[in-house]
Formats: C-alpha cells, sequence, structure tokens
C-alpha cells in the first residue's frame, strides 16, 4: 500500500478530518514519503462499506468496526498500529514490524464535570473495577480484538494530558490547528 502510493493515488476511507485514523495516515506519510487521498465518511460503518464497494482503497478502523468483514474474508487486515500483535491475530503484523514506528489507537473513558466530588469518582472507579474483572467484560474485549488498558481516573488524567501535546502537534502540522500566535 505504501509502495502503491509513492507511485499513483491510494484513496484511504477516515471518520473525519483530524480523527485517529487521518492522524495515523499522515504519520505514515511523514515516514515514508507516500501521500494518500483522505476522503471522509460519517461513520466507521460507512467506511468500511466505502471499501468493501470498491469506492476506496482502504481504512484505518478499528479492529471491532471491521472483524466481521474480516472473518468473513471479505477484507484482510494489511497491519495494526499496536504494540504487539492482537491475541486472536497472530498472523497480522504490527505497523512496526512493518517498518513503520507508529503506534495509534482510540481509547475510551468516562468523564463527569469538574469539581465532582471525590466519593463519588470513589464510587465510579470501584465500580468500573468490578466491570473490567467481569466475564463479559473480557469477553467483549476479546471479541472485539481490543487492547484492554483499564486506568483509574488519576491514571486516565495523567495518560489525556500526556496525549494532549503529541495530538496538537500532530493537528498543527496536519494544518487543522492554528496556534494563537500563528493568528496574528
Amino acid at each position: 500500500m505504501v509502495a502503491a502510493a509513492k507511485t499513483k493515488s491510494i484513496n484511504v476511507a477516515i471518520t473525519f478530518p483530524g480523527g485517529s485514523a487521518h492522524q495515523l495516515i499522515f504519520r505514515l506519510e511523514q515516514l515514508t514519503g507516500a501521500k494518500f487521498n483522505t476522503v471522509s465518511f460519517k461513520s466507521g460503518a460507512d467506511a468500511v462499506t466505502a471499501v468493501l464497494g470498491g469506492h476506496v482503497h482502504v481504512t484505518a478502523e478499528n479492529l471491532g468496526e471491521v472483524m466481521p468483514h474480516v472473518r468473513s474474508n471479505d477484507l484482510r487486515l494489511l497491519g495494526v498500529p499496536a504494540l504487539k500483535r492482537p491475541a486472536g491475530l497472530p498472523n497480522v503484523p504490527t505497523l512496526k514490524e512493518q517498518g513503520f514506528d507508529i503506534q495509534a489507537g482510540g481509547a475510551r473513558g468516562f468523564v463527569a464535570p469538574a469539581g465532582i466530588p471525590r466519593d463519588v469518582v470513589k464510587l465510579w472507579e470501584e465500580t468500573l473495577a468490578k466491570v473490567h474483572k467481569s466475564a463479559a467484560w473480557k469477553e467483549y474485549m476479546a471479541h472485539n480484538m481490543y487492547e484492554d488498558l483499564y486506568m483509574n481516573a488519576d491514571e486516565m488524567s495523567r495518560w489525556l494530558a500526556s496525549q494532549q501535546g503529541e495530538t496538537t502537534r500532530f493537528l498543527t502540522e496536519m494544518g487543522l490547528v492554528v496556534k494563537k500566535e500563528d493568528k496574528k
């Protein structure tokens, strides 16, 4: 795909400009010199449908979004931008294994208004920790090939803060964010 994008136009379905898939494609362009034509869709399902219909060449979606089509042999996984190969996909290489030092993915979390009482945060943490340990949760994560990186409220806050700088840098380099001093 990368080699092809250096010589011809490769259309990549994304769900919205600046989102994780768009950032992944941009990073791939930076590392390889390839140029992809991104095409925005309203949802991951629409992006996948566009690939299935031959309207675009590839997409970069969550594994849960594409796995039904991979299982039916209608789509083929080219690689995953993860630290390691998903447990259920031992034959699918990471992007790093293919020579692209890229790690990406989406994160989900619960948020609440600033100033939420600490005892309410504690109640949510205890509840979510129980859910995280449940068989139903583990089955859901395995079925969708999600990487399980559970964090409590403080850990999640620190992680989000650490991601903000990199995300802002990417979006600025992509021309989607203009710094205040650049507006003058």
